[in-house]
């Protein structure tokens, strides 16, 4: 069977937990707040006395009675609680309170709370990768539709013509190919808890005026219907595009962005994230890694690295650097092959070749600059950083401005 890994910090709080571990203790993905007390029936100092006193094994009972033989290390600094379990089944990615380790981001993410549990809808940006649906998870689970579901559907997975009757759900005969009685959508689906609208940037024009619909009634008519029920649910919206350019485009309702983006949260992407360390630890324990195994200057490495693909790009990285690591080879940066310059690299200085308007000031001069070259390099700010003649630190800095 597979080994069951449960990583805590030094006050019992419930950091990270393997696919095992979050079959185990009956827990989807790892929510803010767990803490070792409401998984055990046991305190956490105890068995940190306990772990001090003997090397071997230890005993543990879950809240529900089921007894459990575990070993646990580095209580010093990071506790891992570890537990055997026959029945250990895959189950969705876990999140986790020290994902949203950045200061500013946790200010950021307390306000959209306060804004959901005020009824209203809120919209994630962010990069690719970089953690929205993380956070979106993260939202429900902390707000007062905790106990409801969460219902999430890609707007950008599903092919145009089937995505009515998947977000609001068709009556028996409403088209070819229907289901004999009908099937409720995600909307219904989603009653008493938490709709999440991935992509909605990918959403078709003609479904957004029924979405705006939903929003503004709180009701929701499934396909060929001629009545409408009641919709209890919140909206949590996603999406890497810019919705303002869409809409200015033509290609996204105005009022439709104005309805969702009750409270516009964004995540920043993991190259600005100021707990980069707490985002590798997570991951490292995911893979049921020691912290230790990477050192000071590994850690410093990795850190400097752009990382266009952010959290999910460097989840894959330590995967398949564990997977190639030999059992008695040291990790090193050697083992994160890094991905090869972008073409417009060779081209000369960007700075130098945008022209400065006599009408405008340096400032704006320089943010054209800067525009350019990230539009050039695809994001890749070592790239553009490069191509402006500039340090890529001096560019995070003229970014964060």
């Amino acid at each position: 069977s597979e080994e069951a890994w449960l990583a805590f910090n030094r006050d019992g709080g419930l950091l990270a937990a393997n696919i095992a571990a979050r079959q185990l203790i009956d827990v989807p993905f790892v929510s803010q707040g767990l803490d070792f007390s409401d998984l055990f029936d046991s305190r956490f100092d105890a068995l940190a006395t306990a772990a001090n006193q003997s090397s071997g094994e230890l005993r543990l009972r879950l809240r529900g009675g089921v007894q459990l033989r575990a070993r646990a290390s580095g209580l010093s600094h990071q506790a891992r609680a570890l537990a055997t379990h026959p029945c250990a089944a895959p189950l969705p990615p876990a999140a986790s309170k020290s994902e949203f380790g950045d200061v500013a981001f946790a200010a950021d993410f307390d306000r959209a709370l306060r804004a959901f549990n005020a009824d209203l809808p809120v919209l994630i940006t962010g990069e690719t990768g970089a953690g929205k649906e993380v956070a979106a998870r993260a939202l429900h689970q902390a707000s007062r539709r905790r106990d409801g579901p969460l219902i999430a559907i890609n707007c950008g997975a599903i092919a145009p013509q089937l995505m009515a009757a998947e977000l609001f759900g068709h009556v028996e005969g409403a088209f070819t190919g229907a289901r004999r009685g009908g099937s409720a959508g995600k909307i219904e689906a989603a009653q008493g808890g938490t709709l999440l609208l991935d992509e909605i940037g990918d959403m078709p024009l003609e479904l957004q005026v029924g979405l705006l619909r939903v929003l503004d009634s709180g009701e929701v008519a499934r396909v060929g219907a001629a009545r409408a029920v009641r919709a209890d649910v919140r909206f949590v919206c996603a999406t890497h595009r810019d919705l303002r350019a869409l809409v200015a485009a033509g290609s996204f309702r105005e009022d439709l962005y104005y309805r969702i983006s009750g409270f516009l949260l964004k995540v920043p992407p993991l190259r600005l994230r100021s707990d980069f360390n707490a985002v590798l630890d997570v991951l490292l324990a995911e893979q049921g890694c020691a912290a230790q195994r990477l050192d000071a200057s590994l850690r410093r490495a990795l850190a400097d690295r752009p990382w266009p693909g952010n959290v999910r790009q460097l989840r894959h990285a330590l995967r398949l650097a564990l997977a190639l690591l030999d059992a008695d080879e040291v990790l090193t940066i050697e083992h994160f092959p890094h991905e090869p310059p972008a073409p417009a690299l060779v081209l000369k200085p960007l700075a130098k070749a945008v022209a400065v308007d006599d009408d405008l000031n340096w400032k704006q001069s320089q943010q054209q600059a800067i525009d350019a070259a990230l539009k050039r390099t695809g994001g890749n700010v070592t790239a553009a950083a490069a191509l402006l003649g500039m340090g890529r630190a001096t560019l995070y800095r003229k970014l964060m401005l």
